[in-house]
């Protein structure tokens, strides 16, 4: 497992990941196995007046917002790439 200690801005989406998780799960490449990434980013672009979570899903994940009053919201990623590993 690889974990990303430091956080990094991303300007382009208006946030900042606060930490990357990355594991593989089997073999990577065998059509068995699959690598792994989840990623925890703290947005500066507003989401409104609204309480709860919003989910949208992906490909091979999804991706969830969670935000109590109006906030700043935290930005939830989970992705799976079955034919390779995450850089």
């Amino acid at each position: 497992m690889r974990v990303q200690w430091t956080p990094n801005v991303i300007p382009e989406e208006k946030r900042i990941c606060l930490t990357r998780l990355r594991w593989e799960r089997g073999t990577v490449g065998d059509g068995k196995g699959y690598s792994v990434k989840l990623s925890i980013s703290l947005c500066w672009k507003w989401q409104g007046l609204w309480v709860g979570l919003f989910i949208k899903e992906r490909l091979h994940g999804w991706y969830a917002w969670i935000c109590l009053l109006p906030c700043l919201p935290i930005r939830l990623s989970y992705q799976r790439a079955y034919g390779g590993t995450f850089p």
